[in-house]
């Protein structure tokens, strides 16, 4: 997943945190940098499986 997703994905979170407006600045920056770093999460062991299928 390339950093574009990333930040795509970042942002459709924060929009729908910011739709609601009791969900404090504060939440809505967590909920921000919780979903980009699980997608980081994902994308490395996407990596790490793809490395370790190849043959050396």
């Amino acid at each position: 997943m390339k950093l574009s997703h990333f930040a795509a994905a970042a942002f459709s979170v924060a929009m729908i945190a910011s739709a609601h407006a009791e969900v404090s600045k504060k939440d809505q920056d967590f909920m921000t940098k919780a979903a980009a770093g699980g997608m980081y999460e994902v994308a490395a062991g996407q990596l790490a499986q793809q490395r370790a299928a190849r043959k050396a």
